[in-house]
């Protein structure tokens, strides 16, 4: 098992700490002994996406998570920051994503669109931090 895999998350329910296990076909999976919760990754992008997760609470981020009653918010919230990132991401690698969300292909203002709400997304996870620590 990678170190990586080993890391802690939070249970999405309770909020106890559970480590990342492996199945014996090589996926992530976790299993909560206090509240029941089981969850299982399969596919590539969620465990690109369980692997990000990892790294932000070990990068200084886990003092978010202390208190279990923000938990999800806070969980729902950097997911939504990681959707824009990666939609913004797109939009700046493909014209026809502009076309998609407009209709009249103004890529620039698709890209300001994803980029104030990456803005604003951002100042929320702050407040959120900031609650937790005041």
């Amino acid at each position: 098992m990678s170190e990586e895999m080993s890391k802690s998350i939070p249970c999405l329910l309770c909020g106890r700490m559970l480590k990342v296990k492996q199945t014996k076909r090589d996926k992530p999976y976790l299993s909560c002994g206090i509240c029941g919760t089981q969850v299982f990754v399969r596919f590539k992008d969620g465990i690109r996406k369980l692997r990000r997760l990892q790294r932000d609470l070990g990068s200084g981020m886990a003092d978010l998570v202390a208190h279990q009653d923000s938990m999800t918010e806070i969980l729902s919230t950097v997911s939504t920051l990681r959707e824009l990132e990666d939609q913004l991401q797109q939009a700046k690698e493909s014209k026809s994503f502009a076309q998609m969300v407009f209709g009249d292909g103004d890529h620039d203002a698709a890209e300001r669109a994803l980029e104030g709400a990456i803005r604003r997304t951002r100042r929320r996870l702050t407040r959120l931090r900031g609650n937790l620590t005041s």
